[in-house]
């Protein structure tokens, strides 16, 4: 984000689901400045800058380029790259880069979901980017996200964003925790 607003970018805006990443931006901004690290200091230190805590469609919304790290998760992939076709300007670029140990050609057809026109680029130290553009609207009877499924087996509805672990299923540790859940309930 900093070396894009190097390079003359305005309005940059960042989404970040870590802390540590949040504090590493905020960071690296102080560096360039060599001013004290606090999030007071970063419209000073990053004007065009805006840290946004959730990824909503204000992140992406005008966007004509969106720069994202590829996700292992493909769902989270497919949940990025709606929000990327559904709200950014119309000849946005998508471009999510990864190491090549993480990458799956399955990657390409998540993104051949939502967008026209998809490739690779080639490697260069072991990372590659995915290029998309042609966002296109989702086929119908698209699933949106968050996805919800009721397990009846266990009277559960679970709803899930894209990234979360085990998504809408339940794993073997969640069922073994949910036979506690009425002595949990009782001791509140």
């Amino acid at each position: 984000a900093l070396g894009a607003i190097a390079l003359g970018a305005r309005a940059v805006r960042v989404h970040t689901d870590t802390v540590t990443s949040e504090r590493a931006i905020l960071a690296n901004a102080a560096r360039v400045d060599g001013a004290r690290v606090d999030g007071a200091n970063l419209p000073r230190l990053a004007p065009e800058l805006r840290v946004e805590p959730a990824l909503t469609p204000s992140v992406v919304a005008g966007a004509r380029l969106v720069l994202a790290r590829l996700p292992r998760a493909l769902d989270a992939l497919a949940e990025t790259a709606a929000l990327v076709a559904d709200h950014a300007a119309p000849d946005v670029t998508f471009l999510a880069t990864g190491r090549l140990k993480h990458m799956s050609r399955s990657m390409n057809d998540v993104l051949a979901t939502r967008f026209d026109d998809v490739r690779a680029t080639l490697a260069h130290g072991k990372s590659r980017a995915l290029v998309a553009r042609s966002p296109r609207p989702a086929d119908a009877g698209a699933v949106p996200f968050p996805r919800s499924v009721h397990h009846g087996d266990v009277g559960l509805h679970v709803v899930a964003h894209g990234a979360a672990f085990a998504g809408t299923s339940l794993d073997i540790g969640t069922r073994f925790l949910l036979t506690f859940l009425d002595d949990v309930a009782a001791d509140l």
